[in-house]
């Protein structure tokens, strides 16, 4: 079910999931032995804990991964109570619990497995800035990664909602209003690293946004802020009128409410999202006055195994395309770390 649109999901709840309180139970039990400060000095210990991972847990995380993989790209799993342990203690549950879903990936240069989505006052306007680290709207985009997930500590004074849209469906529209526009999605197209640069690479990528796996499903790769940052390269190629004209009537397509659906992410939320057939998007938002109450998400980024073959192409961006094993991002001084909620806000 790739080409659904808002009506869609709002009639159909497949996706929306809610844990047990068994699952609960085993998943902070299963993390218990992992003290937080030994992990953030020894992340390999993930990948020992998952040896004894609980077999419910490993049922709840196919079930993810499937409904990623095969049915709507999008997967919303309600019921952690954040009150019920500290943070650094339920982000160590949350990336075990990621961990089976799929391979965690480095989310920057500084090699960071577990992302925080916090307003850090990031100058929005700067071609280095990650948009995630302000307070912006960000678009609607893919990350560099075969799925995203997102576990929500605290929700903003206003705004911050999370919206999602289907490729697929995205570009059925788009094919049947303007066919030509839609062939040139399909055209190589520059995008900034926003000075995240792998050895060996160009500051900038030349990926199409829209791709046809070897599967012949249609993948998408897309951040519109990023493609207009690469101009600041004298070397990048620039997009012409036609291509300019194909990604205004994208991005006017996915803002179209009938086409995606946007929800409010509460405390304890969880959501998966799959790049290759879904783009998401947040509101901007304004935050509390007092920074303990301030909007602050927990994020992984994921390789899946199972998933479809991507183009040769990818290579640019994921650097091995090997199912399973691909995407994140790497520099020559990337190394992998976990940053824990209390020392990212010490």
């Amino acid at each position: 079910m790739t080409g659904w649109r808002a009506a869609d999901l709002a009639h159909d709840t497949g996706w929306r999931v809610e844990w047990t309180a068994g699952e609960l139970r085993e998943l902070a039990q299963w993390a218990c032995p992992i003290e937080p400060r030994a992990l953030e000095e020894n992340p390999a210990l993930l990948h020992e804990a998952l040896e004894d991972a609980p077999p419910t847990l490993l049922e709840r995380a196919e079930e993810i991964r499937r409904e990623l993989l095969e049915g709507r790209g999008v997967v919303l799993i309600s019921g952690i109570d954040v009150q019920s342990a500290p943070p650094d203690e339920l982000a160590v549950r949350y990336l075990l619990f990621a961990a089976l879903v799929g391979s965690l990936r480095s989310q920057n240069a500084a090699g960071h497995l577990l992302g925080h989505v916090i307003d850090v006052g990031a100058d929005y306007d700067d071609p280095n800035t990650r948009i995630y680290q302000t307070n912006r709207r960000q678009t609607f985009h893919t990350d560099s990664t075969d799925a995203v997930g997102l576990l929500c500590l605290r929700t903003a004074r206003e705004g911050g909602e999370s919206m999602v849209v289907s490729v697929d469906a995205v570009y059925r529209r788009m094919l049947a209003e303007e066919p030509d526009l839609a062939a040139r999605l399909f055209d190589p197209i520059a995008t900034d690293r926003r000075g995240e640069q792998p050895e060996g690479q160009r500051p900038w990528f030349e990926i199409p946004v829209l791709s046809t796996a070897t599967d012949g499903r249609v993948t998408g790769l897309y951040q519109r802020q990023y493609v207009d940052s690469a101009s600041r390269f004298d070397d990048a190629p620039r997009p012409d009128a036609q291509h300019v004209a194909a990604l205004d009537l994208f991005d006017e397509i996915m803002n179209d409410p009938t086409m995606h659906v946007r929800m409010e992410l509460a405390p304890g939320d969880i959501q998966f999202v799959h790049n290759h057939s879904v783009l998401h998007d947040r509101t901007g938002w304004i935050d509390h006055a007092d920074p303990a109450l301030r909007r602050y998400l927990l994020r992984v980024w994921l390789s899946l195994p199972g998933d479809r073959e991507l183009p040769a192409t990818f290579a640019q961006r994921y650097g091995s395309i090997t199912v399973g094993d691909r995407g994140g991002i790497t520099t020559p001084s990337t190394t992998p770390t976990v940053q824990l909620p209390s020392a990212a806000t010490a």
